[in-house]
């Protein structure tokens, strides 16, 4: 009986301390995501990343160290397995079937299919992302630009794939050819064959970023502003998937209330206090 006792105490200890368990993390990448994810210290744990100023080349980095430390605070010590998909949209296709757990990066709300997903708090809330124009540096003629009228005389890598991107770029009336990769958006502009892509700011002085060799800058004091929210979603097929919903809910409600979201934005540049003023064209 005292066996029995002393095990029964230890267990109840173990469920109000809050006790970790070890869970695998399937989530399908596209390339760029892939390869930071792999440069990370191996040494530090995720919970521990405070730092996010160098998380500047893909938003999808940023938001994949925060989907890591919301589990920990959720109660699971996540264990991430990363498979590689060419683009944004794969990943999504993967997770509906069930064959990951959820994309890296977050999704426009209004590609969520509720009967498919769970669907997290917004990581960004609608109006919040905003894109900039960018392009070679020595474009002088797209530096100059300052309105969506003037915007129009010249060509976007996107792709249609991208629901969003393409519905401004058409609102807009931009000429844009689809390609499936940033990559090859960026090797499109590089060559000539475009003359920008839209993306996200980053944190370098000059909002830069490189890709593959490939430097681009944003055309100065304008940019798109995205009327949408966006969410991490998680495979209502896959194993498990209630159980790590409740504990990434219960993480990011933490991650929201100390601040943490909201800094690591804003340390990675992708939303920059440097852009407030600039001139929202669409």
């Amino acid at each position: 009986m005292r066996l029995v006792y002393i095990w029964v105490i230890c267990l109840l200890i173990s469920f109000n301390s809050g006790q970790i368990f070890a869970q695998e993390i399937p989530v399908a990448a596209n390339k760029i995501i892939y390869d930071l994810y792999f440069k990370w210290d191996r040494n530090i744990n995720c919970s521990d990343i405070s730092d996010f100023s160098q998380m500047n080349t893909h938003r999808g980095e940023v938001e994949l160290a925060l989907l890591c430390k919301a589990l920990q605070l959720g109660g699971i010590s996540p264990e991430i397995q990363l498979q590689q998909v060419p683009n944004y949209s794969r990943a999504l296709v993967e997770a509906k079937s069930g064959n990951v757990l959820m994309p890296a990066e977050t999704v426009w709300r209004n590609e969520i299919n509720e009967a498919l997903f769970f669907v997290s708090n917004p990581i960004f809330d609608a109006g919040t992302v905003e894109l900039g124009i960018y392009a070679l540096a020595n474009n002088t003629e797209i530096m100059q630009v300052k309105t969506s009228a003037e915007l129009k005389e010249f060509v976007c890598a996107s792709s249609e794939n991208w629901y969003e991107d393409w519905a401004v770029l058409q609102q807009i009336g931009i000429t844009a050819y689809s390609v499936a990769t940033q990559n090859l958006m960026f090797k499109m502009v590089s060559k000539g064959r475009a003359d920008f892509v839209l993306s996200e700011f980053s944190s370098e002085e000059n909002f830069a970023i490189e890709i593959e060799g490939i430097t681009l800058i944003p055309v100065p004091n304008i940019k798109i502003n995205m009327d949408n929210s966006r969410h991490f979603v998680i495979s209502k097929k896959a194993a498990d998937a209630e159980k790590i919903y409740q504990a990434l809910q219960k993480g990011l409600k933490q991650l929201r209330a100390d601040g943490t979201i909201n800094s690591a934005f804003y340390q990675s540049g992708f939303m920059s206090p440097k852009v407030k003023d600039w001139q929202v064209i669409n």
